[in-house]
């Protein structure tokens, strides 16, 4: 710096008087002070832009996507007027077939025979509970629309070894379902399960034909089922929703029956199915023929049989009438 400093004073001293050549080469001189310090803050900070930048690709992570979900549950009420007053808002809303829901009180009871009675008091707004969650796994009940359900028996999968892969590929509750995560932890359960881990009750024809029957039971006034098929250690299914009755709802009554009778035929207490369900909206007639043919499949995929037809417990018309499902 003293040697910068010469060098400026003898280019300044040639032809100025010494006195202001002095004063200007200190002046100079100050400002290249500045100058560098400042430069030297750009350096670091484009070096750590850079550094930051070599993260990625070293531990090989990329943000390839986000999602965002707001529910009104978690919007201020005095947004709501405004809410309420957007039009373009109300037309997503009836584009989406979530508008004009009523909130009015019905009682319903529920008889189908003397071993199963279900009643409840309840509004049209808990049968269409949207997008929502138990604590195990999300579900989408819009109280309408095909759906895909799996259920399984209460140690096909042990939820220990559930939880590890949930860790292994940082799948969280609200993971999107099309994420490589969730694809990648579905594929998992699958292949376990038709392995036929755990003890297989459905492999008993008492039971897997109690299922069926109650599967069938409800066809037509509760949903239309579609298709279906019972696995030794779980079940598969296609249904279309009918009004006033929510896939929660639907579900408990299969589970709860089911417990109750197998367990009356095998002579146990304990536990039958595991606590919740998986459950798929299906989004267009592409994904509805996909999600038929890997029911009817799923038997031979599992090496149970050659043909689908060849498996007792499972069912698809071959009728199902596509297009209503998806139009109206």
């Amino acid at each position: 710096m003293n040697y910068k400093r010469g060098v400026i004073e003898k280019f300044i001293m040639q032809d100025l008087p010494k006195a202001v050549a002095e004063d200007r080469a200190e002046g100079l001189f100050q400002i290249m002070c500045v100058i560098k310090a400042v430069g030297s803050r750009i350096i670091d900070f484009l070096a750590q832009v850079e550094n930051f930048q070599k993260m990625p690709w070293k531990k090989r992570k990329f943000v390839t996507e986000t999602q965002y979900c707001i529910t009104v549950g978690n919007i201020d009420e005095s947004f709501y007027p405004e809410i309420a007053a957007c039009e373009p808002q109300w037309a997503e809303w009836k584009k989406l077939e979530f508008a004009g829901i009523a909130t009015v009180s019905a009682a319903t009871t529920y008889k189908t025979d003397s071993s199963l009675t279900y009643e409840s008091e309840r509004t049209t707004e808990s049968l269409n509970k949207g997008l929502h969650s138990r604590g195990y796994l999300p579900h989408f009940d819009a109280g309408h629309g095909v759906q895909f359900i799996t259920f399984r028996l209460h140690d096909s999968v042990p939820t220990e070894v559930i939880e590890r892969w949930k860790q292994e590929l940082h799948w969280t509750e609200w993971t999107a379902p099309d994420s490589k995560e969730a694809v990648t932890l579905r594929k998992r359960i699958e292949q376990y399960e038709d392995a036929g881990h755990g003890v297989c009750y459905l492999r008993d024809e008492r039971i897997a034909r109690l299922v069926q029957n109650a599967l069938l039971h409800f066809d037509g006034q509760r949903y239309r089922l579609i298709a279906w098929c019972i696995m030794p250690n779980h079940v598969h299914l296609l249904i279309e929703q009918m009004p006033g009755h929510s896939l929660s709802e639907i579900v408990h009554s299969w589970k709860s029956f089911t417990t109750h009778k197998a367990n009356e035929l095998l002579g146990r207490t304990d536990p039958f199915w595991m606590p919740d369900y998986f459950d798929r909206f299906i989004r267009d007639e592409k994904h509805f023929l996909a999600a038929v043919e890997y029911i009817r499949q799923n038997p031979v995929k599992a090496g149970i049989v050659d043909e689908p037809e060849k498996w007792p417990w499972s069912g698809y018309p071959g009728n199902a009438d596509v297009s209503s499902a998806f139009l109206g």
